[in-house]
C-alpha cells in the first residue's frame, strides 16, 4: 500500500511539469494563482511522505494533495475533458480529505468513520450530478465545500483527547476554517447578489493554509527529521506565503508579489547565514574556551597527582637516609632548573648552611661544621636535577650505598616526571607549572575580592546611607537621634575605610601613576609629620598589568601606613620601576629603623599586633615576588623595604625566596 503513494506522487509530478510546459510552448498564459496553489500543494505533500514514509496520515496527505493539485491544474484549464476530470477529482476530495484526518488524528472509532465518510459520499455524487448538469453549480461548490468542513471540524471534536495539545486542536480547526469559509462566503455572496463582482482566486489562495498547517504540525512534532537550519529555511519559506497572499489580497500584480516575496526570502536568508555564521565563529570560541578549562583542569589534576607522589617519595627517602645515617638531622635539597628546593628534612634547620654551600659551588662530598657539629655534605648530579644531602653522621657508613640509594630513587622520581610530562605535553616544569597555577589562583582570589567590594559597596553601604537619611528626618529625643546618626556614621566611614584599602574607586579608572599620587597626598594629609615622596620612573612602553594593580597599590599603601604609624621618620620616599620583566617597589625612611632587620621583621612580621607586613609578604608571595628588610642605604639610618615582582612568570623562580630560609 505505502509503494502506491510515490507513484501517485511521480505520476502528479509528471502531469504538472507537462502541463506547464505546454503553456509554456503554446503561449497560453496561466492562471498563475490556480498554478501556485497547484505546486505548493504537491510541494507539501511529497515532502512530507518522502520525510515520513512510515507514516499512515503522510501517506494520505500525499494522495490529498496530489488530487488538490490536479483539480486547480486542470479546472481552469479551458480542455473539457480536462475539466471533467478535474470535476471527478473534486468530488472524490472530501472523502479523501477525511481520511487523512481520520488517520491523521489516530482515531479507532469506525462507526464514526462509517457514518462521516457516507455522508460526505452522497454529498459528494449529488454535487457531481448538479455538476455535470450545470444545476447551480456555484451553490452546489459552496454546498459541498460546506458540509466537508463541518464534518471534518467535528470529527476533530470528536478526536480532541487524542491530539498532542489543545494548541494544536485549535490550529487544526482554524487552518480547516480559513481554508474554505472564505471561498464559500464568496460563492454564497455571488448567488444572492450577481452584479457584487469579488475575485475569488484570492479567496482560494487561503486554501494552502492548511498544507502549510500540515508541515508545520509534522515539523513540530518531530515526525519529520530535519537539522536545525533546514527547520529555520523551511520556516522562511512557510513565512513568504502568507506574505504573498497578502500581496495578492492588496492586489498587487502577480509577477510583483513574487519578486517583491523573493527578494523578502532574499534577505532573510542573508540575515540568517551572517547569524549562522556567527554562531559558528561563537561556537568555536565557546569551544576553545571549553577546551581550555579542561586542560586546566588536567593539569590542576595532574600537578596534584604529582606532587603527592613526589611527597610520599621524599617521605620514604628520608626514612631510608635515618635509617642508613642514624641521623636525626637530614636535608635533601633539589635544583630544577632553578633555585634549589627542599625535598625532604628533618631535624635542626641547616637549610641556609647548605645552600651556602651549594652558592659556593661545591662539588665534591665533604665534612662540613654546622653549629659546631660535622655533616656530610654530598652533591650529586643526576640530570636534568641536581640532589645535595646533607646530614649529621654518628658512626661509619657506606657512603657510595647511601649514594646508590638516593641515584635509585631519583631514577623514579624522574620516570614519575617524565610520565607526568607525556601525559600532559603542554605542561610547564614542575617548579614553574606550580607557580604558574598559584597566579591563576591569585587572580581568582582577586576577583573575588572585587565581588566582596561591589558587594559592600552596593548592598551593605548604600542601604545604610539611606537608612541614616531616614533617621534624619524623625523626631524624638535629640540625644538618642544623635547617638543614633553618630554610630551609623562611624559604620559608613569604617565601610568606605575597607573599601578604600581594598580597592578605592579609582583604581580602574585613573592611571596607575596618578592613583599612587593621591595616595601620597592623602597620607601626607593623614601624617603631617612625615613627608612621603614618590619617584616613580615608569617606562611608558610597559605599563603595569592589570592583575598586578591592585596588590602593589595595596603593598605600597601598608608600607608607607607602616612609616606613618611606627617609624617617627620625617621623609618617607617611594621607588617604583616597572618595565617589560619585574616590578620593583623599594620603600625607604629615616626613622628609628632597628639594627636587627632579621628581628625587625619577627617583631613586625609575626606579631599580633602587626598584621600588615604579613599580609604585603602573604601578596608577595601570592606573587612569586621576593620581599626584603634592610637599612636605609642612603641615609644610614632608617628601613628600606624591597619588593621585586616579575611580571614574566617563567622569570620568577629567580626572586621566589623560601621563608624557611629566613
Amino acid at each position: 500500500m505505502i509503494k502506491k503513494a510515490p507513484l501517485v506522487l511521480l505520476f502528479s509530478w509528471l502531469i504538472v511539469i507537462g502541463s506547464t510546459v505546454l503553456m509554456f510552448t503554446s503561449g497560453t498564459a496561466p492562471n498563475w494563482q490556480y498554478f501556485l496553489i497547484s505546486i505548493y500543494t504537491l510541494l507539501s505533500g511529497s515532502f512530507i511522505f518522502f520525510k515520513s514514509p512510515k507514516n499512515a496520515s503522510s501517506r494520505f496527505f500525499s494522495y490529498l494533495s496530489s488530487v488538490i493539485a490536479l483539480i486547480f491544474l486542470f479546472i481552469y484549464s479551458g480542455v473539457g475533458p480536462l475539466n471533467f476530470f478535474a470535476l471527478v477529482l473534486l468530488c472524490t476530495c472530501p472523502n479523501l480529505l477525511y481520511l487523512f484526518l481520520f488517520k491523521f488524528t489516530q482515531s479507532n472509532d469506525y462507526r464514526l468513520f462509517r457514518n462521516s465518510n457516507l455522508i460526505l459520499a452522497v454529498v459528494a455524487t449529488y454535487a457531481f450530478s448538479t455538476f455535470t448538469m450545470r444545476f447551480y453549480p456555484d451553490f452546489h461548490l459552496a454546498f459541498l465545500l460546506l458540509v466537508t468542513v463541518v464534518v471534518c471540524i467535528w470529527t476533530i471534536y470528536r478526536q480532541r483527547t487524542r491530539f498532542y495539545n489543545g494548541r494544536d486542536l485549535k490550529i487544526l480547526t482554524i487552518t480547516l476554517f480559513f481554508s474554505f469559509i472564505p471561498f464559500i462566503m464568496n460563492r454564497l455572496i455571488f448567488l444572492v447578489s450577481p452584479f457584487v463582482l469579488i475575485d475569488s482566486r484570492n479567496a482560494l489562495l487561503l486554501i494552502m493554509l492548511f498544507p502549510t498547517y500540515v508541515v508545520v504540525f509534522f515539523v513540530q512534532n518531530q515526525l519529520t527529521p530535519l537539522s536545525r537550519l533546514s527547520i529555520i529555511y523551511l520556516l522562511l519559506f512557510l513565512i513568504s506565503i502568507p506574505l504573498f497572499m497578502f500581496l495578492q489580497f492588496l492586489n498587487i500584480q502577480f509577477f510583483k508579489g513574487i519578486l517583491i516575496t523573493t527578494f523578502f526570502v532574499f534577505m532573510c536568508s542573508i540575515s540568517l547565514a551572517i547569524n549562522y555564521l556567527a554562531i559558528i565563529f561563537n561556537r568555536s570560541k565557546v569551544k576553545k574556551s571549553i577546551q581550555s578549562q579542561t586542560n586546566e583542569k588536567i593539569e590542576i589534576l595532574n600537578q596534584i597527582n604529582y606532587s603527592n607522589f613526589f611527597n610520599s617519595l621524599s617521605d620514604l627517602v628520608l626514612n631510608v637516609i635515618q635509617k642508613e645515617t642514624h641521623s636525626e638531622t637530614v636535608l635533601v635539597l633539589m635544583a630544577d632548573n632553578g633555585s634549589p628546593f627542599i625535598f625532604c628534612q628533618s631535624g635542626q634547620n641547616i637549610l641556609k648552611t647548605a645552600k651556602q654551600l651549594i652558592k659556593s659551588k661545591h662539588s665534591a662530598r665533604q665534612l662540613v661544621t654546622i653549629n659546631g657539629e660535622l655533616y656530610y655534605f654530598i652533591p650529586m648530579f643526576q640530570p636534568p636535577e641536581q640532589i645535595f644531602v646533607c646530614f649529621r653522621t654518628t658512626e661509619t657508613l657506606d657512603l657510595n650505598k647511601l649514594e646508590a640509594f638516593i641515584t635509585q630513587y631519583s631514577n623514579i622520581l624522574k620516570f614519575a616526571k617524565l610520565m607526568h610530562l607525556t601525559d600532559q605535553k603542554y605542561i610547564r616544569p614542575t617548579v614553574k607549572n606550580s607557580k604558574i597555577l598559584q597566579m591563576k589562583l591569585f587572580s581568582s582570589i582577586q576577583q573575588e575580592k572585587n565581588k566582596h567590594i561591589n558587594y559592600l559597596h552596593d548592598t551593605v553601604l548604600q542601604p545604610i546611607i539611606a537608612l541614616r537619611t531616614l533617621t534624619s528626618n524623625l523626631q524624638g529625643d535629640k540625644v538618642v537621634l544623635e547617638l543614633i546618626d553618630s554610630e551609623i556614621t562611624k559604620l559608613i566611614d569604617s565601610i568606605r575605610l575597607e573599601i578604600f584599602d581594598t580597592s578605592p574607586s579609582t583604581l580602574y579608572h585613573l592611571s596607575f601613576e596618578e592613583n599612587i599620587q593621591i595616595l601620597m597626598n592623602h597620607l601626607n594629609q593623614r601624617y603631617p609629620e612625615t613627608d612621603f615622596q614618590l619617584s616613580l620612573p615608569v617606562y611608558q612602553s610597559n605599563p603595569i598589568p592589570d592583575l598586578f594593580v591592585a596588590p602593589v597599590y595595596r603593598i605600597i599603601k601598608e608600607l608607607n601606613e607602616n612609616i606613618g604609624k611606627h617609624a617617627q621618620a620625617t621623609i618617607g620616599r617611594t621607588t617604583i620601576v616597572i618595565d617589560s620583566t619585574y616590578v620593583t617597589i623599594t620603600v625607604q625612611d629615616n626613622g628609628v629603623g632597628m639594627d636587627d632587620a632579621i628581628l625587625l621583621e619577627q617583631n613586625l612580621i609575626q606579631a599580633k599586633g602587626h598584621i600588615g607586613l604579613l599580609s604585603i609578604k602573604n601578596e608577595v608571595s601570592w606573587l612569586n615576588g621576593s620581599f626584603k628588610i634592610g637599612k636605609n642605604t642612603i641615609k644610614k639610618n632608617g628601613t628600606a623595604f624591597s619588593i621585586v615582582i616579575p611580571v614574566n612568570t617563567q622569570r620568577g623562580a629567580e626572586f621566589r625566596e623560601n621563608i624557611a630560609d629566613r
